[in-house]
């Protein structure tokens, strides 16, 4: 997420795991604060409990500590169901927050969370900020910067949209749902493109079930700058 995360645990058992961030003290204390109380979404990470030290406002989040940008550089290639499950709960959160009248101004898949048990959740909260239609506009690029680098690895360069080959994706609806990016003018009229409406509609959710093995070999194959400190 482009700065260091504390991840904390209880002695006792159960040992519960949250994440700690650290904020700079400063006049932008009670906004952020203020922010990270009324963003509250099952797809956005949630903030647990704020701590106030001379010069570092601590902040407790749940157990999110893995960016989506593993799950990109993982080698195991991503299937469309997979893809519209992860995406598909990016935009229930992105839609919250345009709601809202909202954007996040840097959406990406750094600063998207994801867990074994197939949650996906957007972070680093304290980025959003009120916008206008245009400027959650951008969101949507975003999403589309997304979704080319879950099906290739990587985005076409210039701000195009699309996969440089379409054969592995002929059998999937993705294709469609990737063009409709660039026409869509809010997160909530993309959530129902039928690409995604037809991963839902099989079990009336998302089936986050699908995710863990894709999660497991980014977990496992993905070098991870973690220090130990007892």
């Amino acid at each position: 997420m482009g700065d260091k995360v504390i991840v904390a645990s209880e002695r006792a058992a159960p040992m519960s795991r949250v994440g700690v961030r650290r904020f700079p003290r400063g006049n932008q204390d009670t906004k952020t604060l203020s922010l990270l109380r009324e963003v509250r979404h099952a797809n956005i990470v949630a903030a647990l409990e704020a701590f106030q030290g001379q010069k570092i406002l601590y902040i407790v989040f749940e157990d999110m500590h893995m960016p989506l940008d593993h799950v990109i550089r993982c080698p195991r290639r991503r299937t469309s169901d997979e893809i519209g499950t992860i995406v598909g709960q990016i935009l229930d959160g992105l839609d919250y927050l345009h709601s809202h009248r909202w954007c996040h101004s840097r959406l990406s898949c750094e600063t998207i969370l994801v867990q074994m048990a197939g949650d996906v959740k957007i972070g680093m909260q304290e980025l959003c900020r009120a916008a206008s239609s245009k400027e959650q506009q951008q969101n949507l690029t975003d999403i589309g910067t997304i979704t080319m680098k879950l099906m290739q690895g990587y985005a076409l360069e210039e701000g195009k949209v699309g996969v440089e080959d379409l054969s592995d994706w002929q059998e999937s609806s993705i294709l469609d749902f990737l063009s409709a990016i660039t026409s869509s003018d809010t997160a909530g009229r993309l959530r129902k493109n039928i690409f995604l409406v037809q991963i839902w509609e099989k079990e009336s959710r998302w089936p986050k079930e699908i995710l863990w093995d894709l999660f497991l070999t980014a977990q496992l194959s993905v070098r991870r700058y973690y220090h130990y400190k007892p």
